[in-house]
């Protein structure tokens, strides 16, 4: 009967092991800090962000993490600053669609209702697999009127694994693409995107291009404290 109850003990305990195993995009130390910059023109940062790492806890299959964002201007005025949460749960690790936010034109969220999709990175990641649709939602009321902002991130592909170098220093990547459309009141506009992501780092660069090709956006990792 002990024998059983240990193999059994063994078994629930690799289970839980095996749950909680994937590839983490995000430092898990709490205060770890990212920096970025945003660049319409190669060199010419138009704002930055900052992500903080709050803290890390337990859930069942994994492990949350809580990040706090805040964006800021060319000048280094503060715009906008927001939490969100990361997860790894039972072998996929899921990034928070509210953290676009940092370059998106919007100063403040706390008036709007925020639904979304996150993006998920599925563990033992490989050129040529497609992983799945992401989404975001945003809606607030003004009188007699609703000021939606939608995203929709869809096509998205691993092309394969490279060697990025940027400020914040080298790093070996899963190269990211996908398609974004995006809605604010009655614009709308497509984006093609690519973007490189480290482990236990997160993103380090993204590419962004208009439908017809033209590099439009440039987002880089510069500081990992």
């Amino acid at each position: 009967m002990k024998k059983l109850l240990f193999l059994a003990a063994v078994i629930i305990s690799a289970q839980q092991i095996s749950a909680q195993e994937c590839d983490m995009f995000i430092p898990l130390r709490p205060g770890a800090e990212l920096s970025y910059a945003y660049y319409n023109k190669p060199g010419v940062v138009e704002s930055t962000a900052k992500t903080t790492i709050l803290e890390k806890s337990s859930i069942p299959g994994g492990v949350n993490v809580k990040l706090n964002t805040e964006a800021f201007d060319k000048d280094g005025k503060s715009v906008v600053k927001f939490d969100y949460n990361m997860k790894c749960q039972n072998g996929v690790f899921y990034v928070d669609m509210r953290s676009m936010l940092a370059n998106m034109d919007v100063k403040d969220i706390s008036n709007f209702s925020v639904e979304s999709k996150d993006l998920q990175f599925p563990s033992r990641m490989s050129a040529g697999q497609i992983l799945s649709d992401a989404s975001l939602l945003m809606k607030m009321s003004a009188g007699f009127m609703t000021m939606s902002i939608t995203v929709d991130i869809i096509n998205r592909k691993v092309e394969s694994v490279e060697t990025i170098t940027t400020p914040a220093g080298t790093f070996e990547c899963y190269k990211i693409t996908y398609d974004s459309n995006s809605k604010v009141l009655m614009i709308k506009t497509q984006n093609h995107i690519v973007e490189w992501y480290a482990k236990n780092v997160g993103l380090v660069r993204s590419e962004s291009y208009d439908k017809k090709g033209k590099l439009t956006n440039i987002t880089e990792l510069t500081s990992l404290k």
